[in-house]
């Protein structure tokens, strides 16, 4: 009997217990757990909406993707045929002849070039005639000033010791064609002796050689150089525009170069020479670079006065004129 009875009684307490939440939840509406619940679950809810933002940008990422890595890999295809030095015309393709017409703002005292260190005579005169051992780098890709080193007479140098250095010269460097040196091979000897003349005390370009201890003829196109202290600026030196090489036999016929005659092995040939008129110069035939130069005559006016040399330019008597900035601000109005 009592056994039957436990149910019904469960059944009571469980009936009084929803019927008492009931008037509970009645009594209390402003704190219902059911609406915060509910807001709660809303602010949530975007999150799914929010997901797919990584589905556009990950859906247009594989059609994009393959577009730009096709192109660039056909780029370097197109542009294989196209690089410009292939058809830039080589020098035997310009223009060769006439004469190229420059003006020197100053006048020279004499034409040797050991004994002067004007460049009116040296860059400007006479004294392109004649080569050096080395030279700066010049060229469209050098910039100016360059102290890059390259050879001029020589083929190459060796590096045996921080003092000491081989130079092997181009066997097909030649004197100009001129009596009485006429055309001969440049040899070794030529260097040495041009270089223990510049080394003369008395000579205003000796101060170049003063880091020279000796020099030795290994052959006729070999020598080795020592010098007395390991300096950068001993190949320098060789380069400079003041240490030019000169041939025995022009010095000998008067003992000086004063006036010439001068006989070089350069690009220039030097013609004729008229006081405070102008420096003419003819092109080498036998020089050893090929196709330099291209013009066939030089001719250097000698114009001491700016405003002379400014109106020779805009009248094309010069091809070359050197302005200075308010100069050139006139110019181009």
């Amino acid at each position: 009997m009592t056994h039957k009875n436990v149910p019904a009684t469960l059944l009571k307490i469980f009936l009084g217990t929803i019927l008492t939440l009931s008037v509970a939840c009645a009594d209390q509406p402003d704190t219902q757990p059911l609406p915060t619940a509910t807001s709660v679950s809303r602010s949530l809810a975007p999150i799914p909406t929010s997901t797919p933002p990584p589905t556009p940008t990950s859906t247009p990422m594989p059609t994009s993707t393959p577009t730009p890595l096709a192109k660039p890999t056909s780029i370097p295809i197109a542009a294989t045929p196209a690089p410009t030095p292939s058809v830039r015309p080589i020098p035997d393709s310009r223009s060769r002849g006439g004469t190229l017409n420059l003006a020197s703002p100053q006048n020279i005292a004499h034409q040797d070039v050991q004994q002067d260190t004007s460049s009116a005579l040296t860059s400007w005169g006479p004294g392109i005639a004649y080569s050096r051992m080395m030279r700066l780098k010049t060229g469209q890709d050098i910039s100016i000033p360059s102290m890059s080193l390259e050879c001029d007479l020589c083929s190459n140098w060796t590096m045996e010791s921080p003092t000491s250095y081989m130079f092997e010269l181009r066997p097909d460097a030649k004197w100009h064609n001129i009596a009485p040196v006429a055309g001969r091979s440049l040899s070794a000897e030529d260097v040495i002796f041009s270089y223990q003349r510049q080394s003369n005390p008395d000579f205003p370009n000796a101060s170049l050689m003063r880091n020279i201890a000796s020099m030795e003829y290994l052959d006729s196109h070999t020598l080795r150089i020592r010098f007395n202290l390991p300096d950068a600026d001993s190949l320098l030196s060789l380069a400079d525009g003041h240490s030019k090489i000169v041939a025995r036999e022009a010095l000998e016929l008067r003992g000086h170069l004063r006036d010439g005659p001068t006989i070089g092995s350069g690009p220039w040939m030097f013609d004729e020479n008229s006081p405070d008129g102008f420096h003419d110069f003819s092109r080498n035939p036998d020089y050893f670079e090929p196709n330099v130069p291209l013009a066939d005559n030089l001719r250097i006016a000698i114009l001491t006065d700016a405003l002379t040399r400014s109106a020779a330019f805009q009248t094309g008597m010069l091809d070359v004129h050197e302005m200075s900035p308010p100069e050139w601000s006139r110019y181009l109005q």
